[in-house]
């Protein structure tokens, strides 16, 4: 089935994302989904459209008909979209229109709905979230929890400040976000567009690094510290 290939495909990118793709090679592909696309259920659609924002090695013009067609689909009211759909469309509408920079063809009272399903997502304080600010209090910083990024809509676990410097947007991934240690399509997306689109670093605190490091010996919370100071250096590096 159609959608079983882009799930496999994307399985194939997030398996290999040391190396690139030529947007190219998924041509063949995209023109069959876009002759079939009529057979497609809204679940199907939405899963396409998600793939390829995941994969992010498409080009996005190829895909704007899928766009239109689920807009058409929309606006003669022949779909019903569940919220997982509406969250998975949003995403692929902030890889279609912020990251490459396509005009969405959405109808507003869609991405109204879109927005309204990704902003209302229950996110609960893990004891890994507590733990790593618990740590960076230690270290002087001052810190929020539960904010929502204002140009993304993304949930974010904590914002650290200290004096003059930065914010920083704090994400403490848990065993949900990852297959293997690999990080799942969402948690691709959030780390990418977060910090593609959002208005402060991102910090990522994966749990099983955290546990490596959790381990009830004296010097813990100094080599807790260290790790997170050098996470900091690291990130202030890159920008």
């Amino acid at each position: 089935h159609i959608s079983t290939c882009w799930n496999k495909a994307t399985d194939f990118i997030i398996g290999n994302e040391e190396s690139e793709t030529n947007p190219e090679f998924f041509l063949p592909l995209i023109e069959h989904t876009i002759t079939i696309i009529k057979d497609c259920n809204e679940q199907e659609i939405s899963n396409i459209l998600w793939s390829n924002a995941v994969m992010n090695t498409t080009n996005p013009e190829t895909i704007a008909p899928i766009f239109s067609h689920l807009s058409d689909q929309y606006n003669d009211k022949k779909i019903t979209l569940a919220k997982e759909n509406l969250y998975q469309i949003y995403q692929a509408y902030l890889w279609f229109t912020c990251e490459h920079g396509q005009t969405s063809v959405l109808p507003n009272s869609l991405l109204k709905e879109c927005i309204m399903a990704f902003a209302t997502q229950e996110n609960i304080a893990s004891d890994h979230l507590k733990d790593v600010l618990v740590i960076f209090k230690s270290l002087g910083f001052k810190s929020k929890e539960d904010l929502l990024c204002p140009k993304t809509g993304y949930g974010i676990d904590a914002v650290i400040t200290h004096e003059d410097s930065p914010q920083v947007a704090i994400v403490a991934d848990g065993p949900t976000h990852f297959v293997d240690y690999n990080p799942t399509g969402n948690t691709i997306l959030k780390h990418r567009q977060l910090g593609n689109l959002g208005d402060r670093p991102i910090l990522v605190v994966p749990y099983w690094e955290w546990n490596q490091i959790t381990d009830g010996q004296r010097n813990e919370i100094k080599r807790k510290e260290e790790y997170l100071q050098r996470a900091l250096d690291s990130l202030q590096d890159n920008e």
